[in-house]
């Protein structure tokens, strides 16, 4: 005999992006405002306070009655300079550390994050998402899923940030 456990999942949408309301962005508020997705799951985003994309959640999702937790969540803006070309021999140096305490820290929070949600799935949106998540996703059997939007090349990522889309 054959038994069907009914199991509220929770899943987590990651996206740091607070500056601009992009496709990705505009695709969640979309998504999480849809009443069916929310039958049979407990959703939550972790994202910068404020921003387009909470301010978007609030009008379109949130004021609806639609259930979703939200988590501050930002990345430093080391992360940020990391593609910036600087003229200092030392530039690209300092810049790769700088992102690399972006990237610690934003691993903390968002470990944090994950300790009080404890999300059955997770989906990264901006690809420095990805890279923040994936180990700790990894570490904790975590079902890990990559909203992709953007071009992995050189244009848009250096050589070690594109190494970690490629382990």
């Amino acid at each position: 005999m054959a038994y069907i456990v009914d199991v509220m999942k929770k899943i987590l949408f990651i996206d740091h992006v607070n500056r601009i309301l992009g496709g990705a962005e505009i695709n969640l508020i979309e998504l999480l405002g849809l009443p069916a997705l929310h039958e049979g799951w407990t959703t939550a985003c972790a994202i910068p306070n404020p921003s387009p994309l909470r301010e978007g959640l609030q009008k379109h999702v949130l004021d609806r009655g639609l259930p979703v937790q939200l988590f501050d969540y930002e990345l430093g803006r080391g992360l940020n300079e990391m593609r910036v070309v600087g003229h200092h021999p030392l530039a690209p140096v300092m810049k790769i550390r700088a992102g690399m305490q972006a990237i610690r820290d934003g691993r903390k929070r968002l470990k944090q994050i994950m300790d009080d949600f404890q999300p059955d799935v997770v989906i990264t949106i901006p690809n420095k998402d990805h890279i923040v998540a994936a180990p700790i996703c990894r570490s904790r059997n975590v079902l890990h899923i990559w909203w992709v939007n953007d071009i992995l090349s050189p244009d848009f990522f250096p050589f070690f940030a594109r190494t970690e889309f490629f382990p």
